[in-house]
Order: structure tokens, then C-alpha cells, then sequence
């Protein structure tokens, strides 16, 4: 599945060079996200702030959430279902709680819902 992947603006296709995805993260630490098309194509690249906010809130989700199964480590991807569970989990979050980066994600999940599209969570 993964081996097919093209990608927009010369970003190598996952699973096929991850060893180029890993030295990416190691240059800019914490985790990467990618909105990817209906043909898994880049559209979009941003990352998590300095203080690590959304990947704190994940690993303090309870065990049932999605945000959970995103890896500090490793690649996780998000399809439209599980994006739609996704954004009403960041949606029902406390006010203080949706940093600038949370409320990222949730218009990237929204736009890659919209479009039968990905979120790609990159981990160290």
C-alpha cells in the first residue's frame, strides 16, 4: 500500500524512504504532520510547536482515543473516518486546552475530510 505513493514538491514517498523521513525529523524534532490528497500527494506541511503541546495532549488522552495511537516515534496516518472521530475529540476539548497547533489540525483534518484525504503524523 504504501509503496505507490507519489508525493508534490520533491517530498520523498513514505514507507519507501523512511530513512530520508527519519533524518528530516531528527533536523526539526517533535512531530511533523502532512495533509495528503486523495492520491496521497503533500499538500500541506506543518509541525508542532516548541513546547510539543499536541503531542503532550495525545499522550495524555485516554486509552479509547485516536489521539492516543499517535506515535512519537513512528508514522501514523489518519484516513476520513477516523478523522472525523479525530476532530470531535480536538473539538470537545476545554477552550484553554485548543493550542494554535490543535485548532491546525482540526482545519487540516476538515479540509482532508472534505477531500478524501490524510493526515500524516510524523514521530522522531
Amino acid at each position: 500500500m504504501l509503496g505507490g505513493w507519489k508525493r508534490a514538491n520533491g517530498v520523498p514517498p513514505v514507507g519507501s524512504s523512511s530513512d530520508t523521513l527519519k533524518r528530516e525529523k531528527r533536523a526539526s524534532m517533535g512531530l511533523g504532520m502532512r495533509r495528503l490528497n486523495r492520491a496521497q500527494d503533500v499538500v500541506e506541511e506543518f509541525g508542532d510547536d516548541v513546547e510539543d503541546s499536541f503531542l503532550a495532549l495525545c499522550a495524555r488522552a485516554p486509552e479509547s482515543s485516536l489521539r492516543r495511537g499517535i506515535s512519537p516515534y513512528d508514522l501514523t496516518m489518519f484516513n476520513t473516518p477516523q478523522l472525523e472521530r479525530l476532530v470531535v475529540e480536538l473539538e470537545e476539548l476545554r477552550e484553554e486546552e485548543k493550542t494554535p497547533v490543535v485548532r491546525r489540525v482540526i482545519e487540516e483534518a476538515h479540509q482532508a475530510i472534505r477531500r478524501s484525504g490524510y493526515l500524516l503524523f510524523i514521530g522522531d
